[in-house]
């Protein structure tokens, strides 16, 4: 089964790609020094909402994503510093959840061409 394309004949996983493709970013390490990752996908997704989301960070509940928690590890992983907050919450299903704060000064360097 093909995916639907658009009017211009572009396929959805193209525009996919597109969207989170391989991209470049500088953040300024604990030590002092500006260092420079390259991620893509819903890593990429997941740092860029953290960015725009500021001091008030992203979670499951507001930013729905399926995989909060193993983007935050790879992002670590890299070298970004996030904190992990955990909050209760009511409804239905009481219990808790994680809110992730980005501490990382981080800034959109380049796309990289593939």
């Amino acid at each position: 089964m093909a995916l639907p394309r658009n009017e211009k004949g572009t396929s959805m996983l193209r525009r996919l790609k597109a969207n989170w493709g391989l991209c470049a970013f500088d953040y300024l390490a604990q030590d002092g020094t500006t260092r420079r990752i390259t991620v893509n996908g819903r890593d990429r997704w997941a740092l860029q909402c953290l960015m725009e989301a500021g001091p008030k960070g992203c979670t499951q509940i507001d930013t729905p994503g399926p995989r909060w928690s193993a983007y935050k590890l790879r992002l670590k992983t890299l070298g970004l510093d996030i904190e992990k907050i955990t909050e209760p919450h009511d409804g239905p299903f009481p219990g808790h959840h994680a809110r992730y704060v980005l501490k990382s000064r981080v800034v959109i360097v380049e796309r990289v061409n593939l």
